[in-house]
Parts: C-alpha cells; sequence; structure tokens
C-alpha cells in the first residue's frame, strides 16, 4: 500500500487529477464512540494501535459528543493533500446532539430519528465539508471571532455598519443572521448592513432576493437597515424584538418598525393595524375625533363623538330627564337652563 501512494504521488503531473480512494484503500469498518474523541488521522488514535476509520458511530444516548478530526487527509502515515479527496461518513444513533468539526469547520448532527441525523463528508488538504443542514440550529459567536462555520454572529458595539461586500466578520464574510446584544452595550444599537445583495462575497445584484434574520434579546431598543431606511425593533418581551429582512438589489425590507420609530409608523408597516385604522370602528367612536376635543378639553369637544352613538342621543332618557335639554344649557352656564329637564 505505501509502495502504491509513493507512486501515484511521484508519478502525479503538476495539474493531477484528484485521486478517490476506493473502499480497499481505506480501512473498513464503522468505529463507535460515546464520549469526546479527538482523531489525529496522521496517528494512531483508535485505541492507540491503529488509525481510525472514516466511519463513526456517534453514540449520544447518554450524552453529546464533539469529534475532532485532525489530518483527515493522511492515509497510513502519508499526507495526500490535495491529491485526494476522502469521504467520511457519520451516524448519530442516540437522542443528544452530535457535533464534528476539523478544528476550523464545525457541523452539527442532529439526534436519531431527524433529519440529518446522519450525513457524509468530504475531506481534501485536512479541510471537511460536510451535508450536514440544520437551519434551526445556528451556531452563534461574536461577530469578532465569527468563523467559517458561524450561522449567527452577535452585535454589541453601537453604532456598527457591516459591509457584506467584504470579510468583515473577523475576516469572514457574515453570515445573513445578527443578534444584537443590547444589555452589554447597555444603549439602543445601531446597526447598518450595507451591500446586503452581497452573499459571502459574491454580488447577486436584483437576481435573488436574500433573507436575512436580526434577533434582540437585551434591554434596549435597536435599530437596523440598510443605512437609508432605518427599522426599530423592540425589546423584551414587547413584541417586535425579532425582525425578518428580505434584500434585493442592496435594499433591505424589514417585518418590523418604521422609519421615524413611532407607535404609529411602527403599527403602519403591517397596513392592517394601524392606530388610526384600527380605532375607526365608525364615526360612532373615532379616536380622531376624541384627539380634537379642544386645548381645553371643553365638554362640548368631548359630546362630538358622532352620531351613531352620541352621548346626547344615547343619554335622552325622556322628557322627564333629558340630557339633551340639559346639555342645552347656554354658555354662560345659566341656573335657568339647568333647570330646563323637560315639560314635567
Amino acid at each position: 500500500m505505501l509502495l502504491q501512494l509513493l507512486l501515484f504521488c511521484l508519478l502525479q503531473p503538476s495539474e493531477s487529477k484528484v485521486w478517490y480512494p476506493d473502499a480497499p484503500d481505506q480501512l473498513e469498518g464503522c468505529v463507535t464512540i460515546t464520549a469526546d474523541l479527538t482523531d489525529d488521522h496522521s496517528t494512531t488514535s483508535c485505541a492507540g494501535t491503529t488509525q481510525c476509520p472514516n466511519c463513526f458511530n456517534l453514540d449520544t444516548t447518554s450524552n453529546a459528543i464533539t469529534l475532532t478530526i485532525s489530518n483527515c487527509h493522511y492515509l497510513d502515515g502519508v499526507a495526500l493533500g490535495s491529491q485526494a479527496i476522502f469521504l467520511y461518513t457519520f451516524y448519530n444513533t442516540g437522542a443528544k446532539p452530535a457535533f464534528v468539526t476539523d478544528g476550523t469547520r464545525e457541523y452539527f448532527i442532529r439526534p436519531d430519528g431527524r433529519g440529518d441525523s446522519a450525513t457524509s463528508c468530504l475531506c481534501q488538504n485536512g479541510a471537511l465539508s460536510c451535508s450536514a443542514d440544520t437551519p434551526e440550529v445556528m451556531k452563534l459567536t461574536a461577530s469578532g471571532a465569527a468563523t467559517v462555520s458561524t450561522d449567527c454572529v452577535t452585535v454589541s458595539a453601537t453604532p456598527t455598519t457591516l459591509d457584506l461586500s467584504t470579510a468583515a466578520c473577523n475576516s469572514n464574510y457574515c453570515p445573513t443572521c445578527f443578534n444584537l446584544d443590547t444589555t452589554t452595550a447597555a444603549a439602543d444599537i445601531d446597526l447598518v448592513i450595507s451591500n446586503c445583495d452581497y452573499y459571502q462575497g459574491h454580488q447577486l445584484a436584483s437576481n435573488y432576493v436574500i433573507k436575512y434574520d436580526f434577533y434582540n434579546f437585551g434591554t434596549y431598543k435597536a435599530n437596523i437597515g440598510d443605512g437609508t431606511t432605518p427599522y426599530t425593533m423592540s425589546y423584551g418581551t414587547f413584541g417586535g424584538s425579532a425582525a425578518q429582512c428580505a434584500c434585493l438589489g442592496g435594499t433591505l425590507r424589514c417585518d418590523t418598525g418604521g422609519s421615524s420609530g413611532s407607535w404609529l409608523g411602527n403599527l403602519e408597516v403591517t397596513g392592517y393595524f394601524s392606530v388610526l385604522s384600527y380605532s375607526r370602528v365608525g364615526h360612532s367612536l373615532s379616536v380622531l375625533d376624541f384627539t380634537t376635543l379642544g386645548s381645553s378639553l371643553s365638554l362640548r369637544g368631548f359630546a362630538r363623538l358622532g352620531s351613531t352613538i352620541s352621548v346626547l342621543d344615547m343619554a335622552r332618557l325622556g322628557s322627564s330627564l333629558s340630557l339633551r335639554s340639559f346639555a342645552r344649557l347656554s354658555s354662560s352656564m345659566s341656573l335657568v337652563g339647568v333647570a330646563r329637564f323637560g315639560s314635567s
């Protein structure tokens, strides 16, 4: 085997083809692990006597497991680098989550019985690329410590501007999820996402819509936007502390807040729950009319609630005691006017 590998490496031209080792060229079988394991594939990591195979049964029955595989491009002690691509297979046969990493990239593997509880990875030149897809579980790191495996970054400084056309998150391209830590900031956070039509450094322009998620678990408000239109997020147990946005052609549109941050603007975004529209249930009770009572809040102004549910008509209890007659007091509120309760 070693001679075959040496001949393969020596005979490869500079533009060598990639070799996909067949099963006979790799260690057969699958090893079961029940605890965290660091496998240096260039050494005898399994039981201290042999190189581990490329198949792992992750038994998470008792606890979650993290499997770290370094030098995944080694075979029988020989580093093949970019000359070969190896296939790795991982199975989670327990009820708890499992994690597979090469030290830089990290992949989440769901518990048994769920989709993606088994996954395949390819290794080239020491890097693992896996097919695990778990959109409901996102790896969270600070924006200044983001890695290629980060799914959501935490922003705790204000104001912050992230240019998504550049590697703005710790020399990595930012993900499309942002956690706004307003508690650490001890203030409202202003976050501007510029060039939101870039995905991993590539401009999608108007050919694609990119979805963004924003979360505020802190104790202050947050303002998000593309630098043109800001959207205000609430905090705590109030609604609007999480927002979904979409970017098309560099323009961000969100389902929360308004450009002014006012309640009216905030509620008008949805269109179906505006304070003005909601309160207009008819001429009988209009908040608009109610709020135009006059600077002195006169009873006359208050009584102008409309014709359907007018205080004057509603209070017409009969000729013996008509509030309408009572309301016909003279402007000076004379005692004579008060006495006019009706003919009886």
